[in-house]
């Protein structure tokens, strides 16, 4: 059978890179899934030059939540089993720019319900960082989830209070996690936005990677 990937990527105000990060994931993706507000007109516009899909959300403050990033990504994963139930889910945050070959390693990947798949990350803070193609930092905790494949029908936790903890919830419940040797690039600072953005809008230069 031949590998099918739906991913799932929460965007909420993130414009600027996900105008970067979207065409990396939609070239390696059978399916991807950006869930956002549904007032979210410019994130809508970027999904649909893609060639990708929007779900709609309306929980993000849901228990007086800052940024319920839990229910978001619940929504994709609950859309994903009901209309592609075979499909590997590749959980992404909308600032990360996936490497080429994703695709062919999954590939070759055991077809196991209790393993989650993790990847490690370089974080580029500024442009600055992007053009000279010297990340700013490694980031130390490969189970956080900007990058979680996986073929369970777990779900994400029905709400969380912010983008913080949750993803590290949902790494706990599988029995083992494994590493593969994928190299992901964040764009920007680490835990700035985890209760929604409050940094200014940023329009990165695309970064190049193999």
């Amino acid at each position: 059978m031949a590998v099918e990937i739906a991913a799932i990527i929460v965007a909420v105000d993130y414009d600027g890179e996900l105008a970067v990060t979207l065409p990396h994931v939609r070239s390696q993706a059978d399916h991807v899934y950006v869930v956002t507000k549904p007032d979210a007109t410019r994130t809508h516009e970027i999904v649909a030059a893609n060639d990708c899909s929007v779900l709609a959300c309306d929980q993000w403050h849901a228990r007086g939540a800052k940024f319920n990033k839990a229910a978001a990504v619940r929504l994709g994963q609950l859309h994903c089993w009901l209309w592609h139930r075979n499909a590997w889910q590749l959980l992404l945050d909308a600032d990360i720019v996936l490497p080429t070959g994703v695709r062919d390693l999954v590939a070759g990947l055991p077809d196991e319900d209790d393993v989650l798949y993790v990847a490690r990350r370089l974080d580029y803070h500024d442009d600055a960082a992007i053009a000279d193609g010297k990340p700013s930092r490694v980031y130390p905790v490969c189970a956080a989830g900007f990058f979680h494949l996986h073929r369970s029908d777990r779900l994400y936790p029905q709400w969380s209070k912010s983008a913080e903890r949750c993803d590290l919830e949902f790494a706990e419940s599988f029995r083992e996690i494994r590493l593969l040797p994928v190299m992901c690039h964040h764009l920007g600072v680490e835990a700035q936005n985890w209760r929604g953005r409050v940094t200014p809008a940023w329009n990165p230069r695309p970064l190049e990677i193999q």
